[in-house]
């Protein structure tokens, strides 16, 4: 509030609504799976020198795993 002032920082604040997200079962924690997976059964150890090379690896990856319908545990 120092930057503004104490009466226009409060003005301000009063407009912010705080949304706290849950610490399990959030959607973060499904994407955070999701990138492990794809950096452990997809790329691996391998380096990729081309973004379209990754990018395709990906797709193929995505379309297995779709297909397998594994799920999240």
């Amino acid at each position: 509030m120092a930057a503004f002032g104490e009466r226009e920082g409060r003005t301000l604040w009063r407009r912010f609504e705080i949304h706290h997200t849950p610490k399990h079962a959030s959607w973060l924690n499904a994407a955070e799976m999701e990138a492990s997976l794809v950096s452990r059964e997809c790329l691996g150890t391998k380096r990729i020198g081309h973004l379209h090379t990754l990018k395709s690896q990906v797709a193929d990856w995505r379309i297995r795993a779709d297909r397998e319908r594994r799920p999240i545990r």
